[in-house]
């Protein structure tokens, strides 16, 4: 059963733009250590915020209720995109009875986008 669902569209060239303000403070905020040695590829780091903002909005609630982005780690391999949930990102599964997160993203355009699944069963 979908228990919810969520999408993200991100320019990357305003991702690029905030990278350069912020090149040192932006990245250790928004993403944990494996994603960032994964490669400072604007372009993934783009498509790894597209998923994160997805994510939390499958949960129902964005960036609110406690959530933050160390909550969401993203893995990027090859066919297949993995999301790893920690803190107030798992327990706001768990109230939702969330088993597994299904997730899709491209770069396209000028455009990342992630789509998120929440699947499982209301508890």
């Amino acid at each position: 059963m979908i228990v919810g669902t969520g999408i993200d569209v991100v320019r990357i060239d305003r991702f690029r733009a905030a990278l350069l303000r912020h090149p040192q403070r932006l990245p250790r905020r928004l993403f944990g250590p494996s994603e960032i040695e994964g490669g400072g590829q604007v372009e993934r780091l783009a498509q790894l915020f597209a998923v994160k903002e997805a994510a939390s909005k499958a949960l129902g609630t964005g960036f609110q209720r406690g959530l933050r982005w160390h909550d969401f780690e993203v893995r990027l391999d090859p066919g297949q995109t993995t999301i790893v949930l920690s803190g107030a990102a798992r327990r706001r599964a768990a109230e939702l009875g969330v088993s597994r997160l299904t997730a899709a993203v491209r770069a396209v355009g000028g455009f990342a986008v992630g789509i998120v699944s929440a699947e499982g069963s209301r508890p």
